[in-house]
Formats: structure tokens, sequence, C-alpha cells
């Protein structure tokens, strides 16, 4: 007999192989709305088959409650949302592909073509600069999602969404920099059958209780509907979920969700199969910037009543339903894709006005505030009431050097404000490329890797409205807008593989200076390569000089030739 503790109900272990497996079909046969937790009648039931709940009396779900106790294992289920009838086809693989083997075994057609996104999103340039380091670089108190057994049995699906807080460090003697901390984690298990029906199972829905070494900053309400009564109520620890987590998905199955990268820092895990709607859409020639959910609902949600829903739910900061959005979202990418309508991943031709009507504040130097960041605005607009802007709070990162640095982003009513923003910004006369001597950070800013104009500004250190700290000559950081910078100009240069380091200096100070002072983008398109057979391969490296205006090209090539003879000002 297998005692899951729940007073009379006990389940038969030896229909199952492992404990985990009759533990697994338990939490999903009994449903705790609609069936008064009465388990299903399992000595009839053909188990090779998914779980689908009977009818039930529909619920309308809003905000989870808050749990009040600590249980060994925290998984639950709910009654299943409706039924969706999809026609979908997988999308084609090359049989050179390492997940070919993995998405060709599945015997579920509908689950096969939510599997073959897999290698869609590995290829996506999201991958390289998000997933890569964090599968690389995971710390030792991180957990993959357990490996199984050689199985016959498709993969399941879960939609996952997190949610965040701001937290300190308690600490008297010193003052630390706020940090992303996991308050609520949702997950679904979908269900799916041959014939492209689909339901959806909260078995997943918790606050956390945040640690004691921890106070909360900022709950983020305006975007997560997190408050400090919800956690406050919770008992649930960031161990606790996740060892629930762990023992609900293994590395067999296929996690769906919009930036799953953060739900991986969040609750420290690794997971290989996954299909992240945020991989399957890109802005054409910036395919490194991140399109939002919301992004991508607009694009493929055409039925005008749908997306309102969509809105409705965004409104409702329900993790719930961003989980639940982020699957819809991925099925009617598929839709189009089977119909011959689009092609994943799906091209945008314009950056989406959202991403024009902000700014970045990004490399804030340890120790600032939102405070600074007004203080700089201030500078370009006069009065920060009449530019109707919302900051939103730095989010601190650890560089791979150790020191920390953040970034943010400044919200305006509509893009002609952000660029009149940008436009008025005064730039460092200073301290580009963090030399202190070198010439003034050109006036207009320079073009990032994706054409989007920076500048390098001077920011102060602000605690509070009205005060300030003496700042080094060297306090600076950037404001990216997001108007694209059409560089009609270009120049490509072989260089000899010693010159390489003399260009981009140490920490790739020098070739940043070189951009920062004469406006122009200048890229490493290629290193030498000291195993190839080819000498010319070996010996040089390419460099791509870029820019809107000619005198900008010839400043930078200039710059780099000083830099070949150690002559460039620093």
């Amino acid at each position: 007999m297998f005692d899951r503790s729940d007073g009379e109900r006990v389940w038969l272990k030896e229909m199952f192989e492992t404990d985990e497996e009759a533990a697994r079909a338990y939490d999903a046969a009994v449903l705790k709305d609609g069936l008064d937790a009465q388990p299903l009648n399992f000595a009839t039931r053909d188990l090779s088959k998914p779980i689908i709940a009977p009818p039930a009396e529909k619920v309308t779900k809003t905000k989870p409650k808050v749990v009040k106790t600590v249980a060994k294992t925290v998984a639950k289920t709910v009654e299943p949302k409706k039924t969706n009838t999809l026609n979908i086809a997988p999308i084609p693989l090359d049989p050179e592909d390492p997940t070919f083997g993995y998405v060709n075994g599945i015997k579920n057609s509908c689950v096969q073509s939510i599997a073959s996104l897999i290698p869609v999103c590995k290829k996506h340039a999201g991958f390289e600069r998000y997933y890569k380091e964090i599968f690389n670089t995971a710390k030792k108190d991180w957990a993959s999602t357990s490996s199984v057994k050689t199985t016959s049995s498709d993969p399941r699906l879960y939609a996952i969404d997190c949610e965040m807080v701001l937290t300190q460090k308690i600490d008297c003697n010193k003052k630390t920099n706020p940090v992303s901390t996991l308050a609520r984690l949702s997950l679904l298990e979908i269900f799916v059958q041959t014939d492209g029906t689909f339901t959806s199972s909260v078995v997943l829905d918790e606050y956390l209780k945040i640690p004691d070494d921890l106070v909360v900053v900022d709950y983020l309400t305006h975007v997560s509907g997190v408050t400090e009564e919800m956690l406050l109520a919770s008992e649930i620890s960031h161990d606790d979920i996740r060892a629930a987590f762990l023992s609900l998905v293994n590395s067999h199955d296929i996690l769906i969700g919009h930036s799953l990268w953060s739900d991986y820092s969040a609750l420290h895990i690794t997971h290989e199969n996954f299909v992240d709607t945020a991989c399957l859409c890109e802005i054409r020639g910036l395919e490194t910037l991140t399109l939002s959910l919301k992004d991508a609902a607009s694009a493929v949600l055409q039925d005008e009543k749908e997306f309102e829903q969509f809105q409705k739910a965004g409104d409702s900061h329900d993790s719930v339903a961003d989980a639940e959005w982020a699957l819809r979202v991925l099925l009617r990418l598929l839709q189009l894709a089977s119909a011959g309508t689009i092609v994943i991943p799906l091209i945008f031709q314009q950056v989406p006005e959202r991403f024009k009507s902000r700014l970045t504040f990004h490399v804030i130097p340890s120790g600032n505030t939102e405070a600074s960041v007004d203080a700089v605005l201030k500078g370009s607009t006069g009065d920060s009431t009449s530019a109707g802007y919302q900051i939103q709070p730095i989010r601190w990162h650890v560089r791979r050097d150790g020191s920390m640095t953040g970034s943010c982003l400044v919200e305006f009513p509509h893009s002609h404000a952000a660029k009149k923003v940008f436009d008025g910004l005064s730039v460092v006369q200073s301290g580009c490329g963090g030399y202190p001597n070198s010439d003034p950070c050109y006036i207009d800013g320079w073009p990032d890797r994706q054409s989007m104009p920076r500048k390098l500004v001077h920011i102060e250190m602000v605690e509070k409205p009205g005060q300030k700290r003496k700042r080094s000559s060297t306090e600076c950081c950037e404001v990216i807008s997001y108007f694209p910078t059409p560089l009609r100009y270009k120049k490509t240069m072989e260089i000899k593989s010693h010159l390489v380091g003399k260009v981009m200096g140490p920490s790739g100070r020098k070739v940043l200076l070189i951009q920062q002072t004469s406006g122009a983008r200048v890229l490493i398109t290629r290193q030498p390569d000291t195993k190839s057979k080819d000498k010319k391969l070996r010996e040089t490296g390419e460099l791509e000089i870029s820019a809107d205006r000619k005198e900008k090209m010839v400043t930078a090539s200039e710059l780099i030739h000083q830099a070949f003879k150690n002559k460039l000002k620093v």
C-alpha cells in the first residue's frame, strides 16, 4: 500500500512502476474543486491515457488562495480549463539536429508539434545570450530536473510563470543593492489528446515566504500583483517550492513560458527541453531585442475579443493567466505556421511602439537610486512632471569581475516624448571607455550592436530628492533609445591577429572608447581562428565600422589606426 497521509485515502502502489509515478498520478487524479476530494476510479481506467477531469461546475478563478501552512508537498490540482481544438503540424527538423530523435519519438502529433519548436528556440539569438550563460555558469545551489530512464511515454507539457519582488540583505554595517527574489510560482500541466484537444490544470500556484535575512524594498505590485499581505501569510520557502517543482517536472518533459530564463534564474533550476515564446518572435535586424508576450499576442491573436481578453488578463497581474496566455500564443503561432500564413520565428519588420516609448538606463554604478535617474532626466526636461515619465525600479546585476551595476526602464506616454528627452541629454566630456582623460563622448551618442543609439551621461549619487553626494569624474551610465540608427555607411577592415587585442583593449574598453568618441559602431565580426587550416583565417580577423554619417566612419577608422600604433589617447 502507498500511504499519502490523506486520512482514509490509500493508494495501490502495485498499480505503478515507481512511488513517484504513483504520487504523480494521484495528484493529477484527485481534483480539489468539483469532486469533493474523491479519487477517480483507477481500477477500470486505461492508465496509458492522460488524466482528464470529468465535467465540473464552472469556477471563476481570480487570485489563488494564500497557503497558510507548510506541507511536505505543495503540489495541487484544480479544475481544468476549457477544451481547445487545434489544427497544427510539426515544424520540419534537420536530421542532424540533436533533438531530432527526441522529437520524432513522440507519438502524439500535437505534442510533437510543440516539441519541434525546441530547436527553433535554441537557434535563436536569445539562447546564446541568456540560456547558455545559465547552463554554463549555474552555481552550486542550483538544481537540474532529474533525468529519467528510457521511456516509451510522451513528455508531459507544463506552462510556467514566476512573479518577483525586490529585496535587500539585512546588514546594518553594509548597504547592498536590491535584487530580484521569487515571490510566486504558477505551474500549469497541459493535457493533450491526439485529436488536438487541450486542457490545462494548475498543479502549483503558491506565494513564498521571504527569507529572514532579506527585507522587501519593492513588491512591484503594479506588474506582479503581489502584496505584503500575500507573502506574510505564506510559510512556503524557496527550497519547498523548488522541491515541489522538481518532483513534478523531469528532464523528459517540456516547459512552456515567456522569457523562461528569468524563471530559471528565480527558481535556480536548469531544464533543457523548453519552448520560449520570446524566442519565437523577433525584430528584423534586432534579433537579441526581447519582445514581450503582449507584442507576440498583438501579432497573432487576430480576433479582437480574444485580444481584449488577453489585455484584461494582463491587467490582473496573475501569473496563472500569464502562463496560460504564453501557451495560447504558442499554439496560435503553430496554427498560423501550419496554415502557411507565417514562418516561425515570426519576424517583426519594425520596432513596436512600446519600445520607442521608453529609455533604458544601463550600467548604473552601485549606490545610485531611482532618484539619481530622475536627476539625469530633469537635466534634459527641466521638469519631470511635464514629461510624464515613470521610472521603474533599478535591477542590479553582478558582473564577471564581481562588481555590481544596475539597469532600469523609464516609460513615457508616447514615443515622441522619449525621443525628445533622449535628444536633450548632455553627454560626458571625459570618461569614455572608463578612461578619465578621454575625449568627449560624441554629442549624438553611438549605435550599439542592435543599431540602437546610446549616450554616455553623468549620474549623481542621490539618496533622496534634493540630496547629492560628491561624485568622481568617471561616474557615468549609458542611456539607450529605441529609435534605430540607419547605418548607411559601412567599411570592413582585415586586421592581423596581434592587432585585435590592441583595438579591443582591456575588457573591450578601447573599442568602446572608439565608438563613444567617434559616434560610429565598431564590431569585430571575425576573430582569428588558430585551429583553422587556412593561413588567412589563422592570422587575420575582420572588423566592421558602421555609421549614419561618413565623417563618423572616417573618425573611427583614424582612431583604430592610432590604436594599432599604441597612440590612442586614453
